[in-house]
């Protein structure tokens, strides 16, 4: 039997997961139907609306959380139909390749990469093209470190009564994501970033304007499985014993998320929010204090993942290495374009939002740049990431 020895996943997904899911998991088969599974089904149903903040309904679809963006992407958008998509990361190119290869008509917007989406820019961008009826956004960039202000942006396609698909993968249970205050119409995620769940559902919020809409469409949506009209029709009239629709759910992936999502209501929305604004705050000031530079300003900064530039005299591939194999933690590679080899990541969401973790990663990062000849300050950074914890109120 092979079994991974482990390391502790300092990345932005997948990540850490409790004990007692990882026990849900190896449960006897558990049949994805019938009364027992309907009483789970509808039980994360529950839970995933709480942590969504919505009365909308919400689809598991097996896969992982890019199957949940191409089947809002595949909803929302006819053959031939303008979708606004900003730039300014990995995951928001990814968004145009799924709006492009569903028929759409991609307007990009331009944002560098490590700065943030504005919503003046979305305004400017929807008076050049009017007739724009769709936008999609990454709300937590993953590539880059950067948490869009989506409550202004969100305001802006209310007024313009343009329908919002909205990315919160990383950000989801680590940071407030207010689906019906935003007046989102999709909103998609998945399990195994700050649900600390395994990988093996795409999860979707869907709301009451967008099903309309999808009622009202000119041209039927493509395909069976990413078809979100099917898989409610499907689910609708199986409801009573087979309620995740057409198609066979990953029923232990759904049991370690059940004990996941008990958690994550039981800590409360508020502290679990609180709790990692403050850590990712303690790991930038950690981080600064050691004379590495951040990639993303505070104000932009995400509380699930932090970007930097490595200090010179010091390369990515050695210290993700040295971090690996004398650490037992595994950190993350760059994906911007112009960093390529000059920028790290480190993830802290879910169980690794915890400040042990965090001054294990700061002083073995101090301690991996050393050995490559690097000057850095181990010291510093501990005493200034330990002033952020010393200073919160209790």
């Amino acid at each position: 039997m092979r079994l991974q020895k482990h390391r502790l996943l300092m990345i932005p997904g997948p990540t850490e997961i409790a004990y007692e899911a990882l026990l849900a998991m190896a449960q006897p088969s558990i049949v994805h139907y019938g009364d027992d599974y309907v009483d789970r089904h509808r039980h994360v149903m529950g839970s995933l609306q709480k942590i969504f903040q919505t009365t909308n309904s919400i689809m598991m679809i097996p896969g992982s959380s890019s199957i949940a963006m191409e089947a809002a992407v595949n909803a929302a958008v006819e053959p031939g139909q303008k979708i606004l998509i900003p730039g300014g990361g990995m995951f928001a190119e990814r968004f145009k390749e799924m709006a492009a290869n569903c028929g759409g008509h991609v307007v990009p917007l331009e944002v560098e990469w490590c700065r943030p989406l504005m919503p003046d820019m979305v305004t400017s961008a929807l008076d050049a093209h009017p007739d724009i009826r769709v936008m999609a956004v990454i709300h937590n960039e993953t590539s880059t470190g950067v948490t869009h202000p989506m409550e202004g942006i969100a305001d802006v396609c209310r007024r313009r009564e343009v329908s919002l698909i909205l990315d919160t993968v990383t950000s989801l249970g680590g940071i407030e994501v207010p689906s019906d205050v935003w007046g989102l119409d999709y909103c998609m995620s998945g399990n195994h970033k700050c649900l600390e769940s395994p990988s093996g559902t795409g999860l979707i919020m869907i709301s009451e304007r967008a099903w309309k809409q999808m009622e009202a469409r000119k041209t039927p949506i493509h395909g069976w499985f990413l078809n979100l009209m099917n898989l409610r029709e499907y689910a609708d009239r199986f409801s009573s014993w087979h309620p995740s629709g057409p198609v066979s759910t990953p029923s232990h992936v759904v049991a370690a998320l059940e004990v996941s999502l008990d958690n994550i209501l039981a800590e409360g929305l508020d502290n679990r929010f609180r709790r990692h604004a403050l850590c990712a705050k303690a790991f930038r000031e950690g981080m600064r204090a050691m004379g590495i530079e951040l990639l993303v300003e505070d104000a932009y900064a995400s509380n699930t993942v932090t970007s930097f530039v490595i200090p010179e005299g010091s390369t990515d591939a050695e210290t993700v290495r040295l971090m690996r194999e004398e650490f037992d933690i595994i950190i993350a590679n760059s994906h911007h374009p112009k960093l390529l080899g000059k920028m790290l990541r480190v993830g802290h969401m879910g169980q690794t939002a915890n400040r042990n973790c965090l001054l294990l990663v700061l002083t073995a990062l101090a301690e991996c740049f050393r050995l490559q000849g690097a000057k850095v300050s181990s010291p510093d950074a501990m005493d200034a990431a330990l002033e952020v914890f010393r200073d919160q109120p209790k």
